[in-house]
């Protein structure tokens, strides 16, 4: 019963994975599906045959042709009263979150 509370409470939360369209993404997406969450993706498009956008654990999928657009996007979901988990595929991603992370706090 104690598991039960805990996942009311981390699903009452926006659940953001960005990411670049790649298996690393795949391997989030799974593990937060399995878990019974389908996260909002943001990916940034790769020029490449699509993988993200065929998982079947994606909850809204938001493509993005730039990585600024990406960005954008995610700081634009915020919410203070439910702060979402973000969730990167890559150090790139994170770097930019580290950068912005001022920015993003309490959001």
């Amino acid at each position: 019963m104690e598991r039960d509370k805990d996942f009311e409470k981390i699903s009452a939360h926006r659940h953001i994975v960005i990411c670049g369209d790649n298996i690393n993404a795949l391997s989030i997406l799974r593990s937060l599906g399995e878990k019974g969450l389908k996260p909002t993706v943001i990916v940034l498009k790769e020029g490449h045959i699509p993988l993200v956008s065929k998982c079947r654990y994606v909850g809204e999928l938001i493509e993005c042709d730039t990585f600024k657009k990406s960005f954008e996007t995610l700081f634009s979901m915020g919410d203070k009263d439910c702060p979402p988990f973000v969730y990167t595929s890559d150090d790139n991603h994170q770097c930019v979150l580290d950068l912005h992370y001022e920015k993003l706090k309490g959001r």
